[in-house]
């Protein structure tokens, strides 16, 4: 069964995805930057490190951070 054929699952991904977005809302500027590299311009993580003047490795730990960081806020859903 899908959302589009259950209603109450298309309201409950639509509010899941409403949290998603406060939640990216309330990262910091450069934590935003990251996350918008990696999975809207599809960078690596040396284009990343690069961008914040860091090793690709250290660019891995700030994306692992900021993972975390939103699963914590996003831990009721």
């Amino acid at each position: 069964m899908d959302e589009t054929s259950d209603p109450l699952l298309a309201v409950q991904q639509r509010q899941r995805h409403a949290a998603l977005h406060r939640a990216f809302d309330m990262l910091e500027a450069r934590e935003r930057l990251v996350m918008e590299m990696i999975y809207e311009q599809d960078a690596s993580l040396r284009e990343v490190g690069h961008a914040l003047g860091v090793s690709a490795p250290r660019a891995c730990q700030i994306h692992e951070e900021i993972v975390t960081k939103l699963r914590r806020r996003l831990r009721d859903w």
